[in-house]
């Protein structure tokens, strides 16, 4: 684990930021205010590597914009993925304006995770919620859960893989090549994609006792930018967080770590649904 940080920012995710009760309404308010051009909820579909964090993710999000801690999504650590099946959280906000739809973990076995055709026919909205996932093979059109023709609503509007920042440094090819994949099937489909780092706790000592040195550890500075080279994604689209998971109550830093994340996704999930200007 390191110990580098400074007392310079190496990311400003907000001129206005104060590790404050205040800041944080700040946030929930204008994340509710974000618009979202006529689509009622969209989409913010999770991918990534098992036990990444994946569905502790969803209750962190969904805890930040509360006052108290929230788990919707059954989390914990496996070889096996603990999500096995397709569900969508929606906002617990009373104006909430989007959906996490969280997925089986990604394995670096070629043959073994969550499909590829899934992977795909979820980015474009073909798979209704509650449908099983298979290690060894993808949905059928005959299958109960099989949307033949797909409304806005079903389609995901941003992509987010959720990966570890504790495993980046060592990331085998066949994860590398499953998760480059998934970016490639997000794009063809111009969807917006993201990549959130997890577990950035356990990198770095100093954001251990205290995460609100997220924004002044070099170490995780240099992990994000790893990621930008391994990847392919901007460094702009590359977001650390702490996940809650041994934490009985909220933390006010840990909540606003969560929300300017989400805040940037729903911008650019914002900016995806409205499309290009039309001459």
């Amino acid at each position: 684990m390191g110990n580098r940080c400074s007392s310079d920012k190496w990311r400003n995710p907000d001129f206005r930021l104060e590790w404050t009760s205040q800041f944080k309404t700040t946030l929930n308010k204008e994340i509710k205010n974000i618009p979202m051009h006529g689509i009622n909820k969209p989409c913010i579909m999770l991918a990534g590597p098992v036990s990444a964090g994946k569905s502790s993710l969803v209750n962190t999000f969904l805890s930040a914009e509360s006052t108290r801690l929230i788990r919707k999504a059954d989390s914990g650590s496996d070889t096996r993925s603990v999500t096995t099946a397709f569900m969508r959280y929606d906002s617990v906000a009373v104006r909430g304006r989007f959906r996490l739809c969280d997925t089986m973990g990604i394995l670096a076995d070629k043959l073994t995770g969550l499909h590829p055709v899934d992977m795909s026919l979820l980015m474009k909205g073909h798979i209704r919620a509650g449908y099983k996932f298979q290690e060894d093979s993808h949905i059928s059109e005959e299958d109960e859960h099989y949307i033949k023709n797909p409304s806005d609503l079903e389609r995901s509007h941003c992509f987010a893989i959720v990966f570890p920042c504790t495993q980046v440094e060592n990331i085998s090819s066949d994860y590398k090549n499953k998760i480059v994949n998934a970016i490639r099937a997000a794009r063809v489909q111009n969807i917006p994609t993201v990549i959130v780092l997890t577990k950035i706790d356990k990198l770095c000592t100093n954001v251990m006792k205290s995460v609100q040195k997220v924004f002044t550890c070099s170490h995780i500075r240099d992990i994000v930018k790893m990621a930008e080279e391994i990847f392919g994604v901007p460094e702009m689209y590359i977001f650390p967080v702490v996940n809650y998971s041994t934490q009985q109550i909220n933390d006010v830093s840990t909540d606003i770590i969560a929300l300017l994340t989400l805040k940037k996704i729903l911008e650019f999930t914002s900016d995806h649904i409205e499309g290009p200007e039309q001459e």
